[in-house]
């Protein structure tokens, strides 16, 4: 890419200004949209956001506008990393905005709930009619693998995968996306990425629920490996590749989410554990935990296709009807004895 091209990138939480650091510190010029005035203010004079990445010096190529036209105006990659849930109405204000000359990379994390949609698949729906984006699913990107901003944004070693139908564009936003110190590699399962990606944002407040509860590493890891069954049962029923729940953007992701001191979704499931509502526990996080509400995603998808899927749902009683812990780890531990593969 041309150091004389622009990016645009939608929303300035933790991941999307991570982003925009380190595709600035290759010499191009990135506009990054935040909805917040001071969010703004803190990125163009301080050089920092402070509410969401602390600590980490933004580079002077970066500016941050509250306004969609300046934002986009000029760049051909356009970068997806508003919360799930606020992605939609934001298509909408940004479809006069764009056309032929512009490619999408979304690096959400999360599936309209309603719907069960991913992000690919929305921009799809919004973009179609628009003159110039009628073939616009080859002009999309779909990002995922075991990113949590803060390591990457202090320059830790860190990998991902970019998945597009069209090769071209994979290939340009993996030369965009790497560096020295952050190495993406390319695939075409698009599904696999989004539904995997999503999905292990549930698990995670799963994995939460353990160490709040103060299980063992025994525990955590049944849970986990129950829980990536489930997630390969899902994606392979939306057309996503089962290869692709092994990898980075399938069990890497899923481990570190799980893991991570970083995690909002692992913070939510413990904060949950220890008694705080979730209405409290949202509230004490910095961000979202797309996983609250994929859960609910997952959980109606579930009962509209009669499909059971034990993990997800003892994780949406807990979230959504107040299920005590305990009570949905003692449902799961009663289940009727079977083969594991069954």
């Amino acid at each position: 890419m041309s150091v004389h091209q622009t990016v645009s990138i939608i929303g300035a939480g933790a991941w999307g200004t991570t982003l925009a650091c380190m595709i600035a510190r290759k010499g191009i010029k990135v506009k990054i949209w935040a909805y917040k005035k001071e969010t703004c203010e803190n990125i163009n004079k301080f050089r920092e956001n402070r509410e969401f990445l602390a600590g980490i010096a933004i580079p002077a190529g970066v500016s941050a506008s509250g306004e969609l036209p300046d934002v986009i105006d000029g760049s051909r990659f356009v970068i997806l990393a508003s919360p799930s849930h606020t992605l939609r109405p934001l298509l909408k204000k940004i479809a006069p905005l764009v056309g032929d000359k512009n490619n999408f990379i979304s690096v959400i994390k999360g599936i309209e709930e309603n719907s069960f949609k991913c992000v690919s698949e929305i921009v799809s729906e919004e973009f179609e009619k628009l003159p110039g984006l009628e073939k616009i699913r080859t002009k999309i990107a779909v990002v995922s693998g075991p990113n949590l901003a803060r390591e990457i944004a202090a320059g830790l070693p860190s990998s991902t995968v970019v998945a597009s139908r069209s090769e071209k564009l994979r290939e340009e936003a993996q030369a965009l996306l790497s560096n020295d110190r952050f190495r993406a590699y390319t695939s075409d399962d698009v599904a696999g990425l989004e539904y995997g990606g999503s999905l292990k944002n549930i698990m995670a407040i799963g994995a939460g629920i353990c160490d709040g509860l103060s299980y063992g590493d025994n525990t955590k890891s049944a849970f986990l490996t129950r829980a990536l069954r489930e997630m390969v049962m899902i994606g392979e029923l939306k057309g996503a590749r089962r290869d692709t729940f092994y990898g980075l953007s399938g069990v890497g992701d899923l481990f570190a989410t799980s893991f991570s001191k970083f995690s909002r979704n692992r913070s939510f499931g413990e904060k949950i554990a220890i008694g705080m509502s979730r209405t409290a526990a949202e509230s004490a996080i910095t961000g979202i935990a797309e996983g609250v509400h994929t859960a609910r995603a997952a959980y109606l998808f579930g009962r509209k296709e009669k499909l059971e899927f034990p993990v997800i749902n003892e994780i949406y009683r807990i979230i959504y009807e107040d299920r005590a812990p305990a009570e949905s780890v003692m449902a799961l531990m009663s289940r009727t004895l079977k083969g594991e593969l069954e």
